[in-house]
């Protein structure tokens, strides 16, 4: 009897899997919080539909999943809990759907940069990120961008050197999979990001399919009480020169009167 090659089988799994998902809807939304120490959080909430969820159930290589109600994504986030990622447990929504929560933290703008490429890399969706503090004795200035590009979203099917091989193996030709799921994907993925500053100030931008966009944010704060602490102590001094300069004259006028 011929022996079966379940791995062939797995590979075939996987492709109908990644063109499933390419069909569904995710929507993840980021929000960056600086405080005024120069440290803070993305936080990312992912919300899948219902295809969504089944075709990352694993729906493709098993379909008895798609009569499951509570079938949940099997996505590891190992890899992110161990740089510090605190992540959730997948959570149900409207209509048949998951989310899901991931909250890091940073500090300053290299640590911003870091987190982001832990999401999607040095080159992918969430990069660039700048973040400017500067303090005076009367006014501090805020400010943080970054630049959110939809523009070359990735399937991940050909960077996956494992899933790729499997993928040749069982005759798909990978290249032309990777194109036909990247052309299709952006459609599916809606991204938002908000960044809120030490003041509160703060901006979302929504990136739809193909788009690139620079979110950014600025704020100035005043110090008045350190503006009228100074004027106070200015004029205190001036009116302490003032005196001195009286009692100075006095002084002369005296000596005048008393000189024969």
């Amino acid at each position: 009897m011929k022996r079966r090659r379940p791995r062939v089988a797995a590979a075939i799994a996987c492709a109908t899997g990644a063109l499933l998902l390419a069909g569904c809807h995710a929507t993840a939304s980021v929000a960056i919080r600086v405080r005024a120490d120069g440290r803070g959080t993305v936080s990312v909430a992912v919300v899948l539909d219902r295809d969504a969820r089944l075709a990352l159930a694993g729906a493709a290589l098993n379909p008895a999943v798609s009569a499951s109600k509570n079938a949940l994504p099997d996505v590891p986030l190992d890899d992110l809990r161990a740089r510090g990622w605190s992540v959730s447990a997948w959570r149900p929504v409207a209509n048949g759907g998951t989310a899901i929560s991931l909250s890091n933290s940073f500090s300053g703008e290299t640590g911003l940069a870091a987190v982001l490429a832990e999401l999607d890399g040095r080159d992918g969706a969430l990069r660039d990120a700048r973040i400017v503090r500067t303090r005076s004795l009367l006014r501090d200035r805020d400010s943080v961008s970054l630049v959110a590009d939809l523009r070359n979203l990735s399937s991940g099917v050909a960077a996956d050197g494992a899933l790729a091989a499997r993928l040749r193996a069982a005759g798909v030709d990978v290249a032309a999979l990777d194109t036909a799921l990247r052309s299709r994907i952006g459609a599916a993925f809606d991204l938002s990001v908000r960044v809120e500053l030490p003041d509160g100030s703060s901006t979302t931008v929504h990136v739809g399919p193909g788009d690139r966009r620079t979110v950014a944010v600025a704020s100035a704060t005043s110090h008045p009480g350190r503006r009228l602490a100074l004027e106070g102590a200015a004029g205190a001094a001036l009116l302490g020169v003032a005196c001195f300069g009286i009692a100075g004259l006095n002084a002369r006028r005296a000596r005048r009167r008393v000189t024969p």
